[in-house]
């Protein structure tokens, strides 16, 4: 299990490179919509990961009771960040309340029964994470802004 760990330092270093990116957006380009992009606006996107997170390690798999905001509860990067300190939090104890990434998960979601197992996961949030990444610096490049090298390793 240390080696997920590891890798979500990683995440989080390439995470902070996209908030520092969006910190220096105005207000108006984080919550304006941007056409053809699922969320609609960065902030919302930006929610939607850190919910995903919270969603699947924790109420899912660990059948905890949470509470997700909405993008209008949700007023600046601030509160963004706070959501990712939530998320990481999710990340944690899933990681510590597992000792095998074999051990499967079942559980009902979207009205599905599901068995998944903890690599499949943290390979899921993860992953779901880079690609709205990706999809916030497209949006950042729209607005007019350049996005900085955002992956794991970076040059």
């Amino acid at each position: 299990m240390d080696i997920f760990s590891k890798q979500y330092e990683l995440v989080k270093g390439s995470r902070g490179v996209v908030l520092n990116y969006c910190a220096q957006m105005s207000p108006e380009h984080l919550n304006n919509a941007v056409p053809n992009f699922g969320q609609g606006t960065i902030k919302a996107t930006l929610l939607h990961i850190s919910n995903t997170y919270i969603s699947w390690l924790s109420k899912f798999s660990l059948q905890k009771d949470e509470y997700f905001p909405s993008p209008e509860e949700v007023n600046g990067l601030e509160d963004i960040i706070k959501q990712f300190e939530r998320a990481n939090q999710a990340v944690t104890v899933f990681l510590t309340s597992f000792s095998d990434s074999d051990t499967l998960i079942s559980g009902l979601k979207h009205g599905v029964d599901l068995n998944l197992s903890v690599t499949e996961l943290f390979t899921h949030v993860t992953t779901h994470e880079f690609h709205h990444k990706g999809q916030i610096m497209s949006m950042g490049r729209i607005l007019g802004y350049t996005p900085p090298d955002a992956d794991i390793i970076r040059f």
